[in-house]
């Protein structure tokens, strides 16, 4: 097709040519020890690399780094910092503006103006905040009429077809290769203790780290939705791939899981009491008691800066100035569900040195030498899933209680408390319902209202429950 303004010409997919099979290899080496007293203990490595792993992006990215425009675009934002409109004109006394001689050359439309489409409020909070992907992306899609022909702005002003796009006969080209890797390294350490005298338990403990450049899905066959500006699928920069090698997005540093059985020495059989009989029997014999802990760390997550300051097919990261303030839950008043920040309100005054920030509060209120920022033009932000949401713990709990009716017929009873202390553990804030980790959302940094479900209670409904779960049962075996 010929070339098309951004959005109205069409989008197609494509494939690496030489697509390759995505290959895991995987080693590990455990050493086993016995113990006294019924004990075994064991200590293991596992180590696993994939190779070739499937990867999505849109190849033609909009390349705003040429023949001057990042310039021209910093000069029509000093004139505001300097209080001039964006074209230069309307200063204050002993202020002197800039023209932006290529900007109004390319926003030259019949939409109106050139410097209607500069002066704009669209324009100037895209200006103020960075927003260089954001201000071409509306030039790549604005058309002019010529000759009774609908021409790509760019192409009417006398610009290269591919000024931003590569491919200006498209859209978006979703291209599908096997670029990607993945490392995970782990260390297991556990205690056992065989069923000896009515007691049995075992603890785990985990120590790992998994790495990748892309976490989910490429194609979204499992997770939904296809790349977009924001989500962790969506590659930073397609021109460089490294700024997304980082923790995975499912990275749990460490986990820790311990459980136990116990059968009370009460009651006939048992270590005390043995001689007991009818009645008193059913009161005090027959209970077990039994538990599982579970415990693993936050995964992590992606502060966002809300602008796209490179390109147009993904916002750029937040950028941290001073010394990085872990992410913890506490509660604010008068917000509605935990926090993991408390931030006072975006910085907008261009004469300021932190404009574009977020300073980062203590939980009293107190100001720090934190701030979380909108990067520069032109620059990318702080690493992927810098920041480590809240860990999730939880305790089940179960009671069990063994009747002899009478020789052959025999009730066991049982109560189980999953999530016993109906602990809620709230998600970070990548996935809360009210809560966000992008700098300019007016909820950053919250995290309700989600909780995290307890894997074990998808044994009493499918789909687990994040609240304490109790089910009883009997059971007549005869």
């Amino acid at each position: 097709p010929a070339p098309a303004a951004l959005g109205v010409a069409p989008s197609v997919g494509a494939f690496q040519p030489d697509l390759r099979m995505p290959t895991v290899h995987e080693w590990n080496l455990t050493i086993q020890r016995e113990l006294p007293r019924g004990f075994v203990a064991q200590v293991g490595y596992i180590g696993k690399r994939g190779t070739r792993l499937f990867r999505a992006y849109d190849l033609n990215q909009i390349n705003t780094d040429q023949s001057g425009f990042r310039a021209a675009f910093l000069a029509a934002r000093q004139n505001l910092v300097n209080g001039c409109r964006a074209d230069g004109t309307n200063c204050p006394a002993g202020a002197t503006g800039v023209t932006p001689t290529l900007l109004l050359t390319l926003t030259n439309s019949t939409l109106g103006s050139a410097t209607s489409f500069l002066n704009s409020s669209t324009t100037a909070g895209e200006l103020t905040r960075n927003g260089v992907g954001d201000f071409a992306v509306r030039i790549d899609q604005a058309t002019r009429v010529v000759s009774g022909v609908t021409l790509p702005l760019v192409v009417a002003q006398g610009f290269a077809a591919n000024y931003f796009r590569p491919n200006p006969q498209f859209s978006e080209i979703f291209y599908f290769d096997s670029g990607g890797s993945s490392s995970y390294h782990g260390l297991i350490a556990q205690v056992v203790r065989r069923f000896q005298k009515g007691l049995t338990m075992g603890f785990a403990y985990t120590l790992s780290k998994s790495i990748d450049d892309m976490s989910v899905d490429p194609v979204a066959a499992t997770s939904g939705g296809g790349l977009s500006t924001t989500n962790s699928r969506t590659p930073t920069d397609v021109r460089n791939f490294r700024l997304d090698r980082a923790r995975s997005d499912f990275d749990n540093r460490h986990v820790i899981s311990a459980n136990y059985l116990y059968e009370l020495p009460f009651g006939r059989g048992r270590r005390w009491s043995n001689s007991v009989r009818g009645f008193v029997n059913h009161i005090i014999g027959g209970w077990t008691m039994t538990g599982i802990f579970t415990y693993q760390s936050g995964e992590p997550f992606t502060l966002n800066s809300g602008a796209r300051t490179v390109h147009n097919t993904k916002v750029s990261r937040a950028q941290i100035r001073g010394p990085f303030i872990e992410p913890h839950l506490f509660n604010l008043e008068g917000v509605t569900g935990p926090v993991v920040w408390r931030t006072g309100p975006l910085i907008t005054t261009l004469t300021d040195p932190n404009v574009n920030c977020r300073n980062i509060l203590t939980p009293d209120g107190t100001a720090t030498q934190t701030y979380f920022c909108i990067p520069g033009v032109g620059e990318s932000g702080s690493g992927r899933n810098f920041a480590q949401g809240p860990g999730f713990w939880n305790f089940n709990f179960g009671v069990l209680k063994n009747f002899a009716i009478t020789e052959k017929v025999k009730l066991d009873f049982r109560a189980e408390f999953f999530n016993l202390f109906n602990h809620p553990n709230f998600e970070n804030p990548r996935n809360a319902s009210v809560g966000s980790p992008t700098l300019t959302s007016g909820v950053f940094g919250q995290t309700c209202c989600i909780t995290s479900s307890v894997p074990a209670s998808a044994t009493v409904i499918a789909n687990g429950e994040p609240n304490r779960v109790i089910q009883f049962a009997f059971k007549v075996s005869f």
